[in-house]
């Protein structure tokens, strides 16, 4: 067999993978992982691209591209869309900083990004949260779902305060602050551990 046989059938086992894993709208995001992660010999990385599962995260309803509302109370979409939108513009180009809040141009954590979009949306106005703080401090805006809607905030408990937080982005899809050797970006659900929850706003 030459080579590009054997890509053909490489790329056949990895789309009837996806059909069983249900991972099929996340195939060319988990092919791209896969390539960067044996590039650079992170075996890790490659594994846990490769044990993907779907999650039956529905398709995206909302405008993602909407801007914050500039008058009156907005309905739940428009605000999630609202907090993505800033959520991207205070990531764009900044680096992971354990902590931080995104203040005067510079990084934060994952809980960072989400409480300063939010702040600065003037969608909340609570104290400085954490993964495992924010359930209690915004108890008065959001409420729990089960099926997460573009714009939704997904926080992970790992037990005690330790966890992971970020918004949802599309099927799948995240944005958040992951680590200072991943950046701030879009990334698979999948890839973060713990127990999920999803809030909307309200």
């Amino acid at each position: 067999m030459n080579t590009i046989a054997w890509l053909l059938v490489l790329l056949g086992a990895l789309l009837i993978r996806g059909v069983t894993k249900g991972r099929v709208t996340e195939l060319p995001g988990d092919l791209r992982d896969m390539l960067i992660a044996g590039l650079s010999g992170d075996l890790e990385a490659l594994k846990e691209a490769a044990g993907r599962e779907g999650d039956g995260l529905e398709a995206p309803t909302v405008d993602v591209t909407a801007t914050a509302p500039t008058g009156g109370k907005a309905f739940a979409a428009g605000k999630g869309a609202a907090l993505l939108a800033t959520a991207r513009q205070l990531g764009d180009g900044k680096p992971y900083v354990w902590a931080g809040t995104f203040a005067n141009g510079r990084g934060g954590d994952c809980s960072g990004l989400v409480w300063r979009a939010g702040k600065n949306s003037g969608l909340w106005t609570v104290a400085r949260f954490t993964t495992f703080t924010f359930p209690r401090a915004m108890k008065k805006y959001v409420k729990v779902v089960t099926t997460p809607q573009v714009g939704d905030i997904a926080v992970w408990q790992r037990g005690g305060i330790k966890g992971h937080m970020g918004i949802v982005s599309g099927p799948n899809r995240f944005y958040s602050a992951l680590s200072k050797t991943n950046g701030i970006r879009e990334a698979p659900i999948s890839v973060i551990s713990g127990r999920l929850t999803y809030y909307r706003l309200i």
